[in-house]
């Protein structure tokens, strides 16, 4: 059986700024074990650490060709159970309505995103950035290539 390797990946289709933004926005805890998010305060630090990303998410895609399943943001924050099924088809997993509602789930949830999981799928982040673009322009310069 080959190996099969799943990843949400936030290539082009969702705007490198929202993803930089967004971890912009959010306030990390800078004392152990959190010190490792220090990248998340500096513009140029944010181009790194997206060119990391994007350069080891290449590696995997050329280690395991048709083996990563790549989903838009945009996509799955608008279509959310037809990009669902998609996703659960790819992994060879049987649908299950409660996917459509994890904001229901009571599991302990321990991350930057506690509160966010919480709640329905949330659409609209795509575009916020867009208020802030004459403050961003450091970043959006940085991130042309991608």
């Amino acid at each position: 059986m080959p190996v099969t390797i799943s990843a949400f990946s936030d290539k082009m289709e969702r705007y490198d700024e929202v993803v930089t933004l967004n971890e912009k926005e959010q306030t990390f805890e800078i004392t152990p074990p959190f010190e490792a998010v220090y990248w998340a305060y500096d513009f140029d630090d944010l181009v790194n650490y997206y060119t990391f990303y994007s350069d080891f998410m290449s590696f995997w895609h050329e280690q395991f060709p048709n083996q990563i399943y790549d989903i838009c943001y945009e996509d799955l924050t608008t279509n959310q159970e037809e990009e669902t099924r998609k996703l659960l088809e790819y992994c060879d997993l049987d649908w299950d309505e409660s996917c459509l509602n994890f904001h229901s789930n009571k599991r302990a949830v321990k991350t930057a995103s506690a509160l966010q999981v919480r709640k329905k799928m949330y659409q609209g982040s795509s575009e916020a950035w867009k208020k802030y673009e004459a403050h961003l322009q450091p970043l959006i310069q940085g991130l042309k290539s991608y």
